[in-house]
């Protein structure tokens, strides 16, 4: 059986696909990403998230203890599965539909990153997602149900 093509999002850059952005030989949409989307690639986007998985503590000071972000990203399958994996560490959290994403911005909007709400069978999740490939998750939660 083959391996399904993979790619990164239009949101996801490279120190490469910055520089061959700049010379217009590159340019990646989030119209670009549903259509491959849709013919069979896998996709994987940045996806931040501070309660997806086991949960990661930073101690604050005064024996405070808060949850830190972890570093990650989110596969997306054309049969509709995602698949979020820590950069750090090697671990992998298969999420269970239907899917779901907040209409609005559930926390504070950083550089090109917000934080939204991510529905799941198995619960919700905050994920903090780069601005450009809000379109694409949407997508993908909506035809995965």
């Amino acid at each position: 059986m083959q391996k399904p093509k993979t790619r990164r999002t239009a949101g996801t850059a490279t120190f490469l696909d910055v520089l061959l952005r700049w010379t217009w030989i590159r340019r990646r949409t989030t119209e670009k990403d549903i259509a491959d989307l849709e013919q069979g690639w896998s996709l994987e986007m940045v996806a931040h998230s501070r309660t997806v998985g086991l949960p990661k503590t930073v101690r604050v000071g005064k024996g405070k203890q808060i949850n830190a972000l972890k570093i990650g990203r989110l596969a997306l399958s054309p049969d509709g599965g995602m698949v979020w994996s820590a950069q750090r560490g090697g671990e992998a959290v298969p999420l269970t539909g239907p899917f779901a994403l907040s209409e609005e911005p559930t926390g504070k909007s950083v550089l090109k990153f917000a934080v939204y709400e991510l529905e799941t069978g198995g619960g919700t999740f905050d994920v903090a997602i780069t601005k450009v490939d809000v379109g694409l998750l949407r997508h993908a939660c909506a035809v995965s149900v």
